[in-house]
């Protein structure tokens, strides 16, 4: 995958091996400039068949391609030896992600009536 123009060198670097990581863990990625006969196709994840897709337009923000990354692998298994594999950068990327998301959802102190 070739990341977006514009991105800075660390955001290569994590989109990069976050893309290699996914395709390890057998998501087939297609990118590109998804504008076909006019039609803008929304990037996201799927299921074709029994494969996990990733579909990303290329002319996303890094955030945007970072969160879906985030949600393909949250649905796929990761081996320890490939999430290893990652630089501490990306494992930062991708572990904040997935810290937020299991977060509890904040609830009001009941004492306070």
């Amino acid at each position: 995958m070739k990341p977006k123009k514009g991105f800075n060198k660390h955001q290569v670097k994590v989109i990069t091996e976050l893309d290699k990581l996914a395709r390890k863990c057998g998501v087939k990625i297609f990118t590109g400039k998804l504008v076909y006969a006019g039609l803008k196709i929304q990037s996201g994840n799927c299921r074709l068949h029994s494969d996990n897709c990733l579909v990303i337009d290329r002319g996303q923000p890094y955030e945007e391609q970072l969160d879906l990354y985030r949600q393909v692998l949250l649905n796929v298994e990761i081996q320890p030896k490939h999430f290893d594999e990652l630089s501490q950068e990306t494992k930062s990327a991708l572990n904040l992600g997935l810290h937020k998301k299991a977060q509890p959802a904040a609830t009001p102190d009941q004492s306070q009536s």
